[in-house]
């Protein structure tokens, strides 16, 4: 369970919710308002003014950064990569660090992939955008923040990335959705909340 109490962004915006396990929540509202201010909040990337954001009963300030950035973990809609490597290097890269040694991940990327020897330079941004998806599903974290993450995906891949997220979220995770994609026609079921 995620909670966030009195929240007080650094545009001193004030947020409260409570999001369970399996829900996904798809943040709205204009340009500048802060959306994509509130999900780096959340994933501690910038400071918040106050309040608290609890996760499993513990507030944030009890985690490490790199544990807590663990769990929640954010993607922006740019897609950073390492010249030169290949999809199944791309994919490959986080468990090569530490903090991802001992996981197990339940999802496995590579399965949704045709071609794994393709170069990341040679992928459109929409091609990257979903492979980021697709990894971050893999590193088994509770809660995705996702920040324009679906902006240069075409409507096919789209639908195919949220059906795969649509299943991810049922074993016990969250998900968070900034987008100016409409999401009615969309396979999740969501809670909208608005920023203003």
């Amino acid at each position: 369970m995620l909670d966030v109490k009195d929240l007080k962004l650094l545009n001193s915006k004030i947020i409260n919710l409570k999001a369970a396990p399996g829900d996904v929540f798809l943040i709205k509202g204009p340009n500048g308002v802060g959306k994509s201010l509130f999900l780096k909040t959340l994933a501690r990337l910038v400071p918040k003014i106050s309040g608290e954001i609890n996760l499993g009963g513990l507030d944030s300030s009890q985690f490490a950064p790199e544990l807590w950035r663990s769990k929640l973990l954010y993607l922006p809609s740019d897609v950073s990569f390492t010249e030169g490597h290949s999809v199944d290097e791309y994919l490959s890269e986080p468990f090569l660090f530490e903090r991802y040694k001992y996981f197990k991940p339940s999802f496995n990327p590579k399965e949704y992939i045709s071609d794994l020897n393709s170069s990341m330079n040679l992928l459109s941004s929409g091609q990257r955008q979903r492979l980021s998806i697709l990894r971050a599903m893999s590193l088994n974290a509770e809660i995705l923040l996702l920040d324009e993450s679906f902006s240069h995906i075409d409507p096919v891949l789209r639908e195919e990335t949220f059906s795969l997220l649509n299943r991810w979220k049922d074993h016990q995770k969250i998900i968070f959705i900034v987008s100016h994609f409409d999401f009615q026609t969309s396979q999740f079921d969501s809670t909208s909340f608005t920023l203003k």
